[in-house]
């Protein structure tokens, strides 16, 4: 359960931008030491805290994509360095991102299998 909570959190809190994934863990922690059994125990190691704020930590990176691949706003470095690679090989990171990427390939597998066939 604290699994699916911690990553449900950390996605949500990782795709708004600037929000990282230490806010997302510090949050989560918080969430899972408000519905424990043992609240008293969080602060030595109690795997409960540790388990959820892990994995918001990780999905919050992954979150971290919605809004850069979407709208082409970074949500961490690393995807404001992917931005930035995107704009290099002259693809605009956002919605026209999907639709510019699926005309290049068709255009190259239709060039590559439009070959005359004889008869």
């Amino acid at each position: 359960m604290q699994i699916l909570r911690g990553s449900a959190l950390g996605t949500l809190v990782g795709a708004l931008p600037g929000a990282g994934a230490d806010i997302a863990a510090w949050m989560s922690y918080a969430i899972s030491k408000k519905f424990s059994k043992e609240p008293e125990k969080f602060g030595t190691g109690h795997v409960e805290g540790i388990v959820e704020s892990g994995s918001a930590n990780n999905s919050a990176l992954a979150g971290a994509w919605i809004p850069a691949l979407v709208f082409g706003i970074p949500g961490d470095s690393i995807t404001a360095i992917v931005i930035g690679v995107l704009y290099m090989k002259n693809m605009n990171p956002g919605p026209t991102l999907v639709h510019a990427a699926t005309r290049r390939t068709s255009t190259r597998c239709t060039c590559c299998s439009s070959s005359p066939t004889s008869s």
